[in-house]
């Protein structure tokens, strides 16, 4: 799933989106079966999910893959303070000032 994971970051920096979400989508499966559906992985592809959306102008969609990350971490009781919750919110943030932009 790991590797599934690095491959579909590759594909994004590359703007291969398509690619990417192909690896995101098999990585998630794989690694919902491996390592159950909270732990940090699905999580961390959750985000890179939320940022193709955001490279591609998908604002709602991004919203809600970061979303489905910070359930993740909130669930595992992850803190306001926590690194991966600031993130997030930083995430939501930059979508928030994307969608200004195309108003």
């Amino acid at each position: 799933a790991y590797s599934l994971y690095s491959k579909g970051n590759a594909h994004s920096l590359q703007t291969q989106y398509m690619d990417a979400m192909k690896c995101y989508d098999e990585a998630v499966e794989i690694a919902s079966v491996a390592l159950g559906s909270r732990h940090d992985l699905i999580a961390d592809i959750h985000i890179a999910v939320g940022n193709v959306y955001l490279r591609k102008c998908e604002f709602d969609d991004a919203k809600k893959s970061y979303k489905r990350a910070m359930s993740i971490y909130k669930a595992k009781k992850y803190g306001d303070n926590d690194p991966k919750v600031i993130n997030i919110l930083a995430a939501i943030s930059r979508v928030k000032q994307q969608e200004e932009l195309c108003v």
